[in-house]
């Protein structure tokens, strides 16, 4: 069982996934947030994770979904407050919409 203290793994820029699948091998629940088909192109998707851990709990969030036009957008903050029009909610009534000061969301 992976330990509460090990950090979060950026899986982008690493070239040797071995430390990922001794983790993956660890673990009861995986989450990732990168669009749609990432992890399945980068041999870690749903499909291989229960070959390597049969006990593991998958679970996959995206910024738009993984079907309809938006799907392979990446779920960055700024445009999925615009798209939700979350922006023109804040701010004075004089000012055009501003960007709530924390993210809402960070889906590479």
């Amino acid at each position: 069982m992976s330990e509460p203290s090990d950090p979060p793994i950026d899986a982008v820029p690493v070239l040797d996934f071995s430390h990922i699948l001794e983790t993956i091998r660890r673990t009861e629940v995986n989450v990732e947030n990168f669009r749609p088909g990432v992890m399945a192109r980068i041999g870690l998707g749903y499909g291989s994770a229960p070959k390597t851990n049969l006990r593991i709990v998958y679970v996959s969030a995206t910024g738009y979904g993984t079907e309809g036009p938006w799907r392979d957008r990446p779920g960055e903050d700024l445009p999925a407050q615009a798209v939700s029009r979350l922006p023109w909610l804040n701010g004075s009534r004089g000012d055009g919409p501003v960007p709530v000061g924390l993210s809402i969301t960070a889906t590479p």
